[in-house]
């Protein structure tokens, strides 16, 4: 049995040295790339053990190489004080490791501070000046920013949620990042976060309702990508989307209302993925999702939860891990997917792959 085995992985080794797997510049998930995208998401902010963070991102990089890595970029907490320069030192040495081993950065874009706020939302201005400042420093390193998450609640946005106030400066973003600053970097929009009507602010925008005012102002001829974030999930990967329930496949009905507004090209970026805080076996409802999702061709990229603390399974709200002591489990889940995406990576790096699968 195990020299078939051998004789199997050698005939595909053969195989995919006789018809190399063309290569496509762009990171897998971006609009151009047909590839799905596998991201893990750090929490970076301020106050959060960075020790357990880095542990993580190098203990994932050693064994999984992630299309993507997320962190959290939370201006008020970096840049309180408009008379001082943004303070990096949390997140640098993220970025800077992301940069030797060549993974490609989704900077989450959120929290601006008051003075950078308006009455309608985040300063243009300001903004527009941030993202220059991290393009400048890590020009080859951050490959997408996600433009105030959360957008439609009153947290995220940091005003009444209006979609056309977003739209509008998601428009100079854009037009200041590809003119002015003549970069490539995708803009990740809205960051609609999926939570139950009960769980927010009363001033809180509904994500389908946020999402057609987007289309109302424009978006489709400017946003290529969407983004989600499930606050809490509910149920097995495979329930049907319920009134007052926000099981995964709600993706459906945001994918459903891109259609009704014409934009089929569009993407889908799910940028946070906690598991179901109802399940009975979180690592299987993991892996089932992940393949769930990778079966969608509207559907870029999911980034995956990392842990960043020690928590009991009581206070976990859905986090993914409840302490490091679980990473090697979702580590061996995470190799199991990524294997789908390029087989030929892992078949240079472990000559008995195959053995192990028997």
């Amino acid at each position: 049995m195990k020299r078939n085995l051998i004789c199997l992985a050698f005939l595909f080794a053969t195989l995919l040295a006789a018809f190399p797997v063309s290569t496509v510049n762009a990171a897998r998930g971006v609009p151009g790339n047909p590839e799905f995208g596998y991201g893990i998401a750090l929490n970076t902010t301020p106050g959060t053990d960075v020790n357990i963070s880095t542990v993580i991102l190098q203990s994932f990089t050693q064994e999984v190489k992630p299309d993507w890595v997320s962190i959290d970029f939370n201006w008020a907490d970096l840049q309180p004080d408009p008379n001082q320069p943004v303070d990096l030192s949390s997140i640098a040495p993220f970025i800077e490791y992301s940069s030797i081993h060549q993974y490609p950065i989704l900077v989450k874009l959120c929290n601006a501070p008051a003075w950078a706020q308006t009455a309608f939302g985040p300063s243009a201005q300001f903004t527009i000046q941030l993202i220059s400042e991290l393009l400048t420093r890590y020009p080859k390193t951050i490959q997408a920013i996600e433009i105030f998450p959360a957008a439609n609640t009153l947290q995220g946005w940091g005003a009444l949620p209006d979609p056309s106030a977003y739209t509008e400066l998601y428009r100079s973003i854009q037009l200041a990042v590809t003119e002015d600053m003549n970069s490539s970097t995708l803009l990740v929009a809205a960051g609609l976060l999926l939570n139950p009507p009960d769980a927010g602010h009363s001033m809180d925008m509904a994500a389908l309702d946020y999402l057609k005012g987007l289309y109302q102002a424009g978006a489709k001829e400017i946003m290529p990508v969407i983004s989600l974030q499930y606050g809490t999930i509910t149920g097995e990967v495979l329930d049907s989307v319920q009134s007052g329930k926000y099981p995964l496949r709600y993706y459906e009905e945001i994918r459903r209302t891109m259609l009704e507004n014409d934009h089929a090209v569009g993407l889908i970026w799910i940028t946070r993925l906690p598991v179901s805080s109802t399940t009975t076996s979180r690592m299987e409802w993991l892996e089932s999702a992940c393949n769930l999702l990778r079966a969608q061709l509207f559907i870029g990229t999911v980034f995956i939860d990392m842990p960043t603390s020690q928590a009991e399974p009581g206070n976990s709200n859905g986090a993914l891990v409840f302490n490091l002591d679980q990473v090697e489990q979702v580590l061996k889940i995470l190799k199991k997917l990524m294997f789908q995406n390029a087989p030929e990576e892992w078949l240079s790096k472990s000559k008995t792959f195959y053995l192990s699968l028997g």
